[in-house]
């Protein structure tokens, strides 16, 4: 925390470094010392998770029988958290919540947290896990970071929106008059952004390459290699 409210920097002007400049209100976000702080907060809930893994306290998820166990992911605007769906792990799983709380000044937002149950979950399972942690279930339609949180049998019609999201924008392009740089920052800015999975990968590349190469509707060209 000293290394927070003591923050201060100095500007480069004219090729000279100015003086210092302390802030009155901390660091904020966009500083560079940003990232590590979040990886500091990061270990501190990271750290109990793993150490209940390990006691058996609580059970992770298991991609394949011969995969590891995973008790939690971090982003920087969320974190996902595995368990085995009854009151005691749940138990567990707010305790060490509590912990990081006490620990690091944070507080969880339970009107914004949401659970996601495997479909064989038992009924009176779910309702002792949503009772304890006293949060909600996730809805089947609703979306995180704008993906879907359920996927089904079939992967394309789950993923269609995507799909349908890039043709709407490169169709939007294609009445712009742009050089080939500038298609190629749309590119790279917006459709690479947006979440692509394997199972449409070929089909978002083609009609990306069709859009940088300047092809219509209709109409093909050659879209050129590099040569060593």
């Amino acid at each position: 925390m000293k290394c927070v409210e003591t923050a201060s920097f100095s500007f480069v002007i004219n090729r000279e470094p100015c003086e210092f400049v302390r802030k009155n209100r901390g660091l904020r976000q966009g500083d560079p010392i940003s990232p590590y702080l979040f990886l500091f907060c990061a270990e501190a809930l990271s750290h109990p998770l793993k150490h209940a893994i390990e006691s058996g306290r609580i059970l992770g998820h298991k991609v394949c029988a011969l995969a590891p166990s995973a008790s939690r992911l971090l982003f920087a605007n969320d974190s996902l958290i595995f368990c085995k769906a009854n009151r005691d792990q749940a138990l567990v799983i707010k305790e060490i919540l509590a912990y990081y709380e006490n620990a690091s000044g944070q507080q969880v937002n339970y009107s914004k947290t949401c659970v996601v149950f495997n479909r064989c979950t038992q009924q009176s399972s779910k309702d002792e896990v949503l009772i304890t942690l006293d949060i909600r279930e996730v809805l089947t339609y609703e979306k995180n970071l704008r993906l879907p949180t359920h996927v089904g049998h079939s992967k394309k019609k789950t993923f269609a929106p995507i799909k349908d999201r890039i043709t709407k924008k490169i169709r939007g392009w294609m009445g712009k008059k742009l050089s080939w740089a500038g298609r190629e920052v749309l590119v790279k800015v917006v459709t690479q952004a947006i979440p692509i999975y394997a199972k449409f990968c070929h089909e978002i590349h083609s009609m990306i390459k069709r859009y940088s190469w300047g092809a219509k509707e209709g109409s093909w060209k050659i879209n050129w290699m590099p040569v060593d």
